[in-house]
């Protein structure tokens, strides 16, 4: 605001000098800059965040309240930068826009983050205790949706982002594939143990989530020793353990059953299957660290090209530049044709990067290429001094070799 006030009077009644429309020009390069903008948005969605987690914890109430409101603007003008980001593409046609944005994991996640959004929003309007309190559970999972979109952050460090990689591998084609096995284990002894200590339950919404609670937690050695062996206080009376005031007492063959079963069923789920989870996690760690360099240059390039396109104002600012583009492609529309050719733009809602590059760029990579054949010509003369050095000391060996060699002949 302060440098508004203070340049926006000299651009309207004066202009700039000179000097000064170089100064211009720099600061406009400057907030044009990818690094500028990533940051900019950083720390709009740091306050996004803080502000959306006092929501939840602290001022949550029936009523809205003015950071309410705030968060939803926000939120508006982030699906309002996601159709953005989906017209912008350089594919023609809706479908494979849409097509080209799903495949990015980041934008799939910030839909889930929007849909969730606005579910919650609309349990929220509805006046009742538990669409409120549905609200209320779907909105906190929704902020948990936002704080993982911060790990888009890491990707700029070199270390940490190879490490994003992994994670989403790891997820998905180890954990979620080998967890179908898992889950034949719980099943299987969930139902076995289940039908042992407790013969001839009565079928109820209650049994369904008993079933695979305890077999699911004894992977994370929590045992339920006391509920199984029946040292608890627990009762008989079908009208005592059917309305949940005490537990049902095991059967006295499942009392000895069970734990037996038990001790089979951690052998293979904690002692083999895990083991192999794990196996299967270093294979996928040893994988992308020996890439890890060209995950992390894929990685930089995708987001120096995506906050290069991206509007220089963060959320909610970023809602003038749509304001502005949005007329620009209005009055682009309401031209004639031949005024339509002659002043077509590629796509008023991407920054396009230009045709000609310019002398500095090109001197630049020109620059860039030869340390790049310095650099290679360096390492090919070390590399051959070695092999010299490697020669000579193997010519050395081969002489030592011999001389041994006839004096035992000589003996």
């Amino acid at each position: 605001m302060m440098l508004c006030t203070i340049l926006l009077p000299r651009v309207i009644y004066h202009g700039f000098s000179e000097k000064e429309n170089e100064d211009w020009t720099c600061i406009k390069k400057f907030f044009l800059k990818p690094v500028t903008i990533f940051c900019l948005n950083l720390l709009s969605y740091v306050i996004f965040l803080g502000l959306f987690s006092y929501l939840m914890v602290v001022s949550f109430n029936p009523t809205f309240s003015v950071i309410e409101i705030i968060i939803c603007v926000w939120v508006f003008t982030l699906v309002l930068e996601e159709i953005r980001q989906c017209i912008s593409s350089d594919s023609k046609g809706i479908l494979k826009q849409l097509k080209l944005y799903l495949k990015d994991a980041w934008n799939k996640l910030d839909i889930i983050t929007i849909i969730l959004f606005l579910v919650g929003i609309c349990l929220r309007l509805i006046n009742n205790d538990q669409c409120f309190e549905a609200a209320r559970v779907i909105l906190c999972l929704d902020l948990v949706a936002f704080y993982v979109r911060l790990l888009h952050i890491f990707v700029v460090s070199s270390s940490l982002g190879p490490k994003l990689v992994m994670l989403r591998k790891m997820i998905l084609k180890d954990l979620i594939p080998f967890m179908v096995i898992v889950l034949v284990f719980v099943l299987a002894y969930s139902v076995a143990t289940e039908a042992i200590l407790y013969p001839n339950t009565e079928l109820s919404v209650k049994l369904l989530y008993q079933l695979p609670r305890k077999a699911y937690w004894h992977m994370y050695g929590e045992l339920f020793l006391e509920d199984i062996e029946g040292s608890s206080s627990c009762t008989d009376n079908p009208d005592e353990y059917g309305t949940n005031n005490e537990l049902r007492c095991p059967s006295t063959v499942g009392r000895y059953v069970a734990p037996v079963s038990l001790g089979i069923y951690m052998l293979f789920t904690n002692v083999l299957l895990l083991n192999i989870l794990i196996a299967m996690f270093s294979n996928t760690f040893n994988n992308i660290e020996q890439r890890s360099y060209s995950y992390w240059c894929l990685q930089r390039y995708q987001l120096i090209y995506e906050y290069y396109s991206r509007p220089f104002l963060p959320p909610p600012l970023i809602v003038f530049v749509h304001l502005y583009r949005l007329g620009r492609w209005l009055k682009y529309k309401m031209m004639s044709n031949e005024e339509q050719v002659s002043n077509e733009e590629e796509n008023i809602f991407k920054y396009n990067i230009k045709r000609k590059p310019s002398k500095k760029i090109t001197r630049r990579e020109k620059s860039i290429a030869k340390q790049c054949l310095q650099m290679h010509e360096n390492e090919r003369t070390k590399l051959q001094t070695s092999i010299q050095k490697l020669e000579r000391r193997l010519e050395t060996i081969e002489n030592k070799l011999g001389q041994h060699l006839n004096r035992i002949n000589y003996r």
